[in-house]
């Protein structure tokens, strides 16, 4: 089956070069902040009157229309990256190796679909419409339609992260009831498990960069409206779907392996013989050990970055107050 063409530029980024994240990240920032500045857009006139009295609101609009997609190209490519090592891990786990390989990419040419959702949304929901002009010969006319521009590119790349990562989520889900479990090699399975750690860092890294549009305006609730609308509904795709089956396969497993040893402790406690009390003794310890093996993908690494990550978003809108509270303090005084 040939891969998708995303996936198929992505892999051959990663053969290529040493840095592939970092490349893709400078290959669309760099060409979207030089076309945001030369358009004016990055920086109105003060005689362009976009947002009235308040161009930096602008300036933080298109940060973000540049930061954005690059910074979401770049979690894609990273998450490529990390999971081409966890199917390698999976693949030996399997007992249809072949079959999973497969799986990893079965629904991934339908991407197209999802480009187009979500520029309805950036057209219905993401674009002011009512403060734009688009008369030729109004000093609002390029700035008018390089916001069209950066917004349909902006959500054309959010929706085609989100369609490959809700697509790698589902492949890993369906996998894990394939999955051979061994409860005393738990750490094989820690790759569902940084899967959804990584779906959860790209939503909180993201939700972090809209801080940038209250640049020039302060904090403002709107502002978050569409980032809360898209990332709440992803994170609640994203993060579980690659955990809860293998978490229930590790249940199953720990279940049965507990069940075994209570009908060897049965067997066992109807002898008085000494060595049928030693015996019992050892499977009384077995059992506490069982019982003490997590039954999550994750060890205490993993979990306690999905304690810090929770953070990142509302320190960054503080720092964004904090920081419009210093600029307008140091532009009074």
């Amino acid at each position: 089956m040939p891969l998708p063409l995303p996936i198929r530029l992505t892999e051959g980024l990663i053969v290529r070069s040493s840095s592939p994240v970092l490349l893709i990240g400078g290959s669309v920032f760099v060409p979207l902040i030089l076309l945001y500045y030369v358009t004016g857009a990055l920086y109105p006139a003060p005689e362009v009157e976009v947002f009235g009295s308040v161009p930096l609101e602008l300036t933080g609009i298109f940060l973000l229309a540049s930061i954005m997609p690059s910074y979401l190209l770049m979690c894609l490519v990273a998450g490529i990256r990390v999971n081409n090592n966890t199917h390698a891990v999976i693949a030996t786990l399997v007992e249809a190796p072949q079959e999973a390989q497969l799986l990893r990419y079965r629904w991934a040419r339908l991407w197209p679909l999802s480009v187009f959702p979500a520029m309805v949304f950036a057209l219905t929901s993401n674009i002011e419409w009512q403060i734009l002009s688009f008369d030729s010969a109004s000093n609002r006319f390029v700035i008018s339609l390089t916001w069209v521009f950066s917004q349909f590119f902006l959500w054309s790349i959010v929706g085609l992260v989100l369609f490959f990562s809700i697509h790698e989520s589902l492949v890993l889900n369906n996998l894990a009831k394939k999955v051979r479990v061994d409860l005393y090699q738990l750490d094989s399975l820690n790759g569902f498990g940084s899967a959804g750690l990584n779906s959860f860092l790209m939503l909180a890294g993201a939700l972090a960069l809209t801080a940038l549009q209250s640049i020039g305006q302060g904090f403002r609730f709107d502002n978050y409206v569409n980032a809360l609308i898209v990332v709440i509904p992803a994170a609640l795709i994203l993060v579980p779907l690659p955990i809860w089956r293998i978490h229930r396969c590790m249940l199953a497993e720990k279940k049965s392996l507990l069940q075994g040893i209570a009908i060897e402790i049965q067997g066992a406690s109807s002898a008085l013989e000494d060595v049928a009390l030693h015996r019992m003794n050892a499977l009384l310890q077995r059992k506490e050990q069982i019982h003490r093996l997590r039954s999550w993908p994750m060890d205490l690494s993993i979990f306690s970055r999905f304690v810090l990550y929770v953070f990142i978003p509302p320190l960054a809108w503080v720092g964004a107050a904090l920081m419009e509270v210093f600029l307008d303090s140091m532009l009074i005084g």
